[in-house]
C-alpha cells in the first residue's frame, strides 16, 4: 500500500554478524505488543549510542517509536514495541547513532479488517437534503468495493454498496498549484538525535507531498429509507466475516420540527493526545510541547484524555445524537501517520454518532486561503486533500462549507479558510429556505474567531465585517468558534459598521452568543486578555461542549478538567464550567 518503494542508502550496511528478528504477532487486527531481539552486536556500546527504530516498512523518513538500548557490554537483548495496525507493514533497525547495524524481517498487521471507521450526515450546499439517510466511511488495504449491512436489528438485512477513492502525493502540490515534490525516500539527517521535531516552524512548507504514505482506499456508503429516531444496528467492511467491523449502534437522524429534546457535542482543536516515551522525533511527533510554569516538562497535546476520559467516559454521551469537530482536527500538518492515530482515537465516538467537522488553518492554508499570510505553512502543504478526501461531507478542498437539520436545530458550517464571498451567498440562500417556526434555532460554526478577546487584527477585522451583521440580521443563536486554545464565552456584540473595531456588549439584543472553545486537546494558551466582551473565560483546562436542544430553549453547557502538571493528563473528574441557555424566540 506504500505509493513509493525506495530503500534509504544508510550510512553502512548490516555489521557482519548483527541480526536483530521480530516476532510476527497473531490476531494482529488494532494494538498489539510487537517482540523484537537482537544479538551479535559489536562494541563499544555506550549511554545512549545504540538504539532501535520501528519503521513503516519502506518509509525511511523518520520511526514510530524507538527504544534505547542500555549502555553495557552485552551483545544482545530483547524489547516490546507497542504498534497499531494501520494497514502498513513494520520493519525494524538496530542503529548506532545513524549507523543500520542490523535490519530486522518485515512483519505485516492483519490487513483484512477495515478501520477508520465513522458515520456523517448528509449535508446541502444549496440542494435539499434526502431524508432518512446516514452514511459511513471507512478505510481498507484494498480497492474492492465493500458493503455495509444495517437494520433495525443485529440480523442486519439490508445492504448499500460503497464507493472507493484515495488520494495521492501530486494531489497535494496540484491543490496549491505549485511544480510536484517528490516522496522522500531517505531518512532526516539529524535521526540519530531522536529529537527531529521543533517548534511551530517546523511546518512552514508543504511537507505533505514529501512526507506522503498511501492513505488506503476510503469507502462510504449510504444507509437508506431509516426511520427518524429509531435505533439501527451496522457492520462495515467486506463481504467475508473475517473482513467486517464489529456490529455497531446508531440513531436515525431526526426529521426536522421534531420537537423532542436532544443533545450533541461540539469543541475544537484537537490532535492525537501527546507523545510518549519512544515517539519524540517520531512520525507522531507533532507536537512541540511548550514550557509553562508549573509543567516542568512543558504541555503536550490532550486529545487523547479529552476523548477517552471526558466525553468517552461521560455517562451523558450515549445520548448525544452527533458531535461536530471545528476545524484543527489531527494536527497531522503534512504528517501523515498523524491521520492514522487521530481516527483509532475517535473510532469508538465516530460509528456511534455521526461526526461532522469544520476546517481550520491546520487543513487548509493554500492559494485559497483568503488570509494570505498563513499560506502554506499552517497545514504543511495538506490544502485540504485528505480531510476533503476522509470526511465526505466536505464536498472538495476549494469547497469545505455546508449545512444540515436535525430536529429542531439548523447548523450552518462555514470555513475561515477559503475565499468569504460565495460562503456569503451560501449562507443568504440557505437561510432562506429555512422556516424558523419548524426549525427555530440556528447555530453557525467557523473555526477562526470573529469576536475574541485578544486582539487578532487583520482576520478578525475581514471576518467581522463579512459576516457579523449577516448573522445578527438572520437571528443567528450561537456562534461557534475554536483556534484560540482556550473557552471563553462572549456577549451579544454590538459594532460600529464603519469601525469593527468599536463593539460592546449589546442592551437590546441577547443573540447572537459568541463562543470560543478550542480546548479539545492542543496545547494551550494560558494567559490572554479578559475584554469588555467577555462574560466568562477560563485557561490550563481541556474540555468540551454539549447542546441541550428543547422544544422551548437550546442551552450550552461547557465541560472542562484542569491539566495536570505532567502536561499530558488532567485532574479528574470533568466538571460543568459553564453554561448559557436562550429562550425559544
Amino acid at each position: 500500500m506504500i505509493a513509493f518503494g525506495l530503500t534509504t542508502i544508510f550510512l553502512i550496511q548490516a555489521t557482519s554478524g548483527a541480526t536483530i528478528t521480530a516476532t510476527q504477532p497473531s490476531h494482529w487486527t488494532s494494538w498489539q505488543n510487537v517482540s523484537v531481539s537482537w544479538e551479535g552486536i559489536p562494541p563499544p556500546l555506550t549511554l545512549n549510542s545504540d538504539w532501535i527504530g520501528a519503521f513503516i516498512n519502506n518509509y525511511n523518513t523518520t520511526y514510530i517509536k524507538f527504544i534505547n538500548v542500555p549502555a553495557g557490554d552485552s551483545s544482545s537483548g530483547r524489547a516490546q514495541f507497542r504498534l497499531l495496525n494501520a494497514r502498513h507493514d513494520y520493519i525494524f533497525r538496530y542503529f548506532r547513532g545513524d549507523d543500520v547495524l542490523a535490519t530486522s524481517n518485515v512483519i505485516q498487521p492483519d490487513q483484512s479488517k477495515p478501520n477508520q471507521g465513522h458515520l456523517s450526515f448528509l449535508t446541502s450546499v444549496g440542494d435539499p437534503i434526502p431524508s432518512g439517510q446516514m452514511k459511513i466511511s471507512w478505510t481498507t488495504a484494498t480497492p474492492d468495493p465493500g458493503v455495509v449491512r444495517y437494520g433495525l436489528t443485529t440480523d442486519l438485512n439490508l445492504t448499500a454498496i460503497s464507493s472507493v477513492e484515495t488520494y495521492v502525493a501530486k494531489d497535494f502540490t496540484d491543490c496549491m498549484g505549485i511544480s510536484p515534490i517528490e516522496p522522500r525516500n531517505r531518512s532526516f539527517e539529524n535521526l540519530s538525535t531522536r529529537a527531529i521535531r521543533c517548534g511551530f516552524n517546523c511546518y512552514d512548507d508543504p511537507t505533505s507531498s514529501e512526507l506522503f504514505l498511501h492513505p488506503g482506499y476510503l469507502h462510504t456508503a449510504s444507509m437508506l429509507n431509516l426511520f427518524p429516531g429509531k435505533k439501527y444496528h451496522y457492520s462495515f467492511g467486506g463481504n467475508k466475516s473475517k473482513e467486517r467491523s464489529p456490529i455497531y449502534t446508531f440513531t436515525a437522524p431526526r426529521e426536522t420540527n421534531d420537537d423532542k429534546s436532544f443533545t450533541f457535542l461540539m469543541t475544537s482543536d484537537m490532535g492525537i493526545g501527546g507523545i510518549h516515551e519512544g515517539e519524540s522525533g517520531s512520525a507522531i511527533d507533532n507536537d512541540p510541547n511548550h514550557n509553562h510554569t508549573g509543567y516542568p516538562n512543558g504541555i503536550g497535546n490532550g486529545a487523547d484524555v479529552v476523548v477517552r476520559d471526558g466525553i468517552l467516559a461521560d455517562p451523558q454521551t450515549k445520548d448525544d445524537e452527533f458531535i461536530i469537530i471545528n476545524g484543527d482536527i489531527s494536527y497531522a500538518r503534512g504528517w501523515p501517520w498523524i491521520w492514522e492515530m487521530f481516527f483509532d482515537l475517535i473510532q469508538p465516538l465516530s460509528t456511534i454518532m455521526p461526526m461532522m467537522v469544520g476546517v481550520g488553518n491546520h487543513e487548509v492554508d493554500s492559494h485559497e486561503n483568503p488570509f494570505i499570510y498563513t499560506s502554506n505553512g499552517d497545514s504543511g502543504g495538506e490544502c485540504g486533500v485528505p480531510a476533503a478526501s476522509r470526511f465526505t461531507h466536505l464536498t472538495s478542498p476549494q469547497k469545505m462549507y455546508y449545512s444540515f437539520t436535525h430536529g429542531l436545530v439548523h447548523v450552518i458550517v462555514l470555513s475561515t479558510e477559503h475565499p468569504i464571498k460565495d460562503q456569503v451567498e451560501f449562507f443568504k440562500d440557505d437561510v432562506a429556505k429555512l422556516n424558523r417556526k419548524k426549525v427555530p434555532y440556528l447555530i453557525v460554526n467557523l473555526h477562526r474567531p470573529i469576536f475574541i478577546s485578544r486582539n487578532e487584527g487583520y482576520v478578525t477585522n475581514i471576518l467581522r465585517k463579512a459576516y457579523h451583521q449577516l448573522f445578527v440580521d438572520n437571528a443567528v443563536d450561537i456562534v461557534y468558534q475554536g483556534h484560540a486554545h482556550y473557552y471563553e464565552r462572549l456577549c451579544a456584540v454590538e459594532m460600529d459598521a464603519t469601525n469593527t473595531n468599536n463593539v460592546s456588549c449589546s442592551s437590546i439584543r441577547d443573540r447572537p452568543i459568541y463562543i470560543v472553545d478550542g480546548a479539545a486537546g492542543a496545547e494551550p494558551d494560558m494567559t490572554s486578555p479578559f475584554s469588555d466582551l467577555t462574560n466568562y473565560k477560563e485557561f490550563g483546562k481541556w474540555g468540551y461542549s454539549r447542546m441541550f436542544v428543547e422544544a422551548n430553549s437550546i442551552e450550552l453547557r461547557h465541560y472542562a478538567a484542569k491539566i495536570a502538571t505532567d502536561g499530558l493528563s488532567v485532574e479528574l473528574p470533568y466538571t460543568m464550567t459553564d453554561s448559557i441557555r436562550l429562550e425559544r424566540k
